[in-house]
């Protein structure tokens, strides 16, 4: 329902009958939900601080304003406050505060502010998870977040070690509470591992035919109640806390619209033109070049990191990366995850530059962004000496801090 302040910020009971009393009076509009009201004898009507209001004044001044919280916006705030929405600043809702300026009224919302919008109406979009409400001049999201995160471990011990810094650091150093899948070949290994920690578990089969491209299989039922389903390599070490990285994976920016896109957010690496090595990483190879120049556009996507923000979209997209497993060489999942991307119809959200992550093959690399959220050791498929710099890195953490 549409709400009606008056200039001193008291709400007119049943708003929406006071409005249809004025039919018959000229009601002139001075913003975008301020307005004015004048009988036939030219007076003004007037709100008065003791909450009366009569046609009082020959003049439109400060009194003698209306403003209206539309239904859309009124219910955007209701709906996000019930339910322990997020602002964009990653801070759950409690309340709203009207406030007045320039023949308007606009909402502090969160941390946020915003102008509600009557005439041209506002459009509240909405989900289980997100709700976007959008004017001309401003798109105002909240979010409802819900994430899974899960790995894809298998194989030998090593791989095993660097999983168990890797889910360590993300409970103990990023803080996650939340839900977590495991895809295993070791389901009594990881249960040995995981029964220290307080998360809910889920344990899924791995298939040895997929490899690899289990991460790809998303073929558990309950995926769909999560907003978003993030994967993690099992040589990410986390440093911080992970919820802001979290919340740009799985929200993103406020230009983006909640209509089903961004379906799939992931992390771009650097990529040199003519280094045909990394060419292949991204299986450049197997897209003819006068093709990759027509679109102007090169997929450089990283597979270790990416949040599936619309399970429905993605589903049937990652089925075809595992269509491309007789293809897998020594460059992994990689180049088909890039390759399937392409004419996907997918709304990817790239993430260029991202602070909170760093890649690293060194100590040094390690040690200087220790700044960052997560550090991804990402150096090659099946190359264990990552386990070592984990370990120092963890080590160092755990005796500075």
């Amino acid at each position: 329902m549409n709400q009606v302040y008056t200039h001193h910020l008291y709400n007119i009971p049943d708003s929406d009958d006071f409005l249809k009393s004025l039919a018959d009076y000229e009601v002139s509009f001075l913003s975008e939900n301020c307005f004015s009201v004048k009988n036939s004898e030219g007076k003004y009507l007037t709100a008065f601080p003791d909450e009366s209001i009569k046609f009082h004044s020959q003049k439109c001044s400060t009194w003698e304003k209306f403003y209206i919280l539309d239904d859309e916006a009124f219910d955007f705030l209701q709906i996000s406050i019930e339910n322990s929405f997020k602002d964009s600043f990653n801070s759950i809702i409690t309340s709203y505060k009207p406030l007045l300026d320039g023949n308007r009224l606009h909402i502090l919302f969160g941390n946020e502010v915003f102008t509600p919008s009557f005439i041209p109406p506002g459009r509240l979009t909405k989900n289980n998870h997100l709700l976007e409400y959008v004017t001309l001049e401003k798109t105002i999201r909240a979010t409802k977040q819900n994430p899974l995160i899960y790995f894809c471990i298998y194989g030998r011990d090593e791989y095993y070690e660097c999983f168990y810094l890797a889910l360590k650091s993300l409970i103990k150093k990023g803080e996650y509470y939340g839900d977590i899948l495991i895809k295993t070949d070791n389901f009594e290994k990881v249960k040995e591992f995981t029964k220290q920690f307080d998360n809910k578990f889920y344990y899924s089969e791995f298939n040895p035919a997929l490899g690899i491209f289990n991460r790809y299989w998303l073929h558990e039922e309950y995926l769909s109640k999560y907003s978003s389903i993030i994967y993690l390599d099992s040589d990410i070490l986390t440093i911080h806390n992970i919820d802001s990285l979290l919340h740009e994976l799985s929200f993103g920016d406020l230009s983006t619209s909640i209509d089903g896109n961004q379906n799939l957010a992931s992390v771009t690496e650097r990529f040199r033109k003519g280094e045909y090595q990394a060419y292949k990483w991204y299986g450049l190879q197997h897209i003819r070049k006068d093709k990759i120049s027509e679109h102007n556009k090169i997929l450089i996507l990283n597979s270790g990191l990416y949040s599936i923000n619309n399970l429905a979209v993605l589903k049937p997209i990652f089925d075809k990366i595992i269509q491309y497993r007789f293809l897998e060489d020594t460059h992994g999942d990689q180049p088909y995850f890039n390759l399937v991307l392409y004419n996907s119809g997918a709304n990817i959200k790239i993430i260029n530059n991202l602070n909170e992550l760093a890649f690293s093959r060194s100590s040094y690399q390690s040690l200087s962004n220790l700044d960052k959220t997560v550090i991804h050791y990402n150096s090659g498929v099946g190359n264990v000496s990552k386990l070592n710099l984990m370990k120092e890195t963890w080590e160092h953490l755990n005796n500075s801090f």
